[in-house]
C-alpha cells in the first residue's frame, strides 16, 4: 500500500501534496503560478531549475563552426516518435529544408532519426555519447536547439526549463526555442537565446542576429546558470523550513 485511499483522484492527491507541504520547490515560476491557480501554496516557494554542474562544463577555447563559414545547430537529448513533445521529426525536416545544418546527439539510440538524417539535407545523426564527452563537443556548435513539438503537451512545455538549455548555455551556446512560455521569459530576462515566431522563420530571424555578440553575452554569464551558483537559494529555503519547524515545535511545547 502507498498510504493513499482508493480510488485515487490525481487532483486530490496533488492538492494534498501541495497544501500539506512545508515548502514547494519546482522547476519554474510558470509552474508555481499554475499550481497557485489550483491550490493554496505553502508559505515558502522556490523556482529552482535543472542547472548544469559547473564542474562538468568545458573550457570555451574551441572556435565555433560558424568561423568556418557554416552555421550549425545542435540538439542533444531525448527523441520520440509518438507524437509527444520529443517527436521532433517534422521540426528537423523543416530545419533542413531551410538550409541550416543540424547535428543530433540522442540520449538513447533512435534509429528512426538515423534514417531521417540520411534523407534530410544538412542533418547528421550521432551515436549517443557519454555526458562528459558530449559537453566537450558542444562548444564547437553555434546554437543549441530547445524547440519542441506542442501537438500534445503544450501546457507542460510552457512551464518547463529543460536541463539541456543550461547545458547549452554552460557550453557557451545561445539557445533557440519555439515560443515556450518559461523559456521565452528566461531569454527575455537574460538575453541568452531566441524564440522563433515559427520554425519557418528560422533562417530569416537568424539573419537579423549578431551571433558573435550573442555568444559573447552567453559566455560571460554562463557561470550564473549552474547548480553551484544557485545552491545557496535552495539551502536558504531548507533553513527557513527548519527554523519554522523549530519555532512551531517550541511554541507547541510551551
Amino acid at each position: 500500500q502507498d498510504g493513499f485511499p482508493e480510488p485515487t483522484d490525481p487532483l486530490a492527491l496533488e492538492k494534498r501534496a501541495i497544501e500539506g507541504s512545508a515548502a514547494l520547490v519546482t522547476i519554474s515560476q510558470e509552474l508555481i503560478d499554475e499550481i497557485a491557480a489550483r491550490h493554496e501554496l505553502p508559505a515558502t516557494t522556490l523556482a529552482f531549475a535543472n542547472y548544469a554542474l559547473a564542474r562538468d562544463l568545458p573550457l570555451l577555447s574551441q572556435k565555433p563552426y560558424v568561423d568556418e563559414g557554416r552555421l550549425r545547430l545542435v540538439y542533444e537529448g531525448s527523441l520520440g516518435t509518438d507524437g509527444g513533445h520529443y517527436d521532433l521529426r517534422e521540426i528537423f525536416r523543416e530545419i533542413g529544408a531551410q538550409g541550416v545544418e543540424l547535428d543530433v546527439y540522442p540520449a538513447r539510440p533512435a534509429p528512426e532519426y538515423d534514417t531521417l538524417a540520411a534523407i534530410t539535407p544538412g542533418m547528421r545523426y550521432h551515436d549517443p555519447l557519454e555526458p562528459s564527452l558530449l559537453l566537450q563537443r558542444l562548444p564547437r556548435y553555434d546554437l543549441g536547439w530547445a524547440g519542441f513539438n506542442t501537438g500534445l503537451n503544450r501546457a507542460h512545455l510552457d512551464t518547463c526549463l529543460p536541463n539541456k538549455v543550461f547545458e547549452y548555455v554552460g557550453c557557451g551556446l545561445p539557445v533557440l526555442t519555439l515560443g515556450h512560455k518559461a523559456l521565452v521569459r528566461l531569454f527575455e530576462e537574460e538575453g541568452i537565446g531566441i524564440s522563433l515566431e515559427h520554425i519557418g522563420t528560422l533562417r530569416e530571424q537568424l539573419s537579423r542576429v549578431d551571433l558573435g555578440e550573442l555568444r559573447t553575452r552567453v559566455a560571460a554569464c554562463r557561470d550564473r546558470f549552474t547548480t553551484e551558483a544557485n545552491i545557496g537559494r535552495l539551502l536558504d529555503l531548507y533553513g527557513q523550513v527548519i527554523e519554522g519547524s523549530w519555532t512551531t515545535t517550541r511554541s507547541e511545547v510551551a
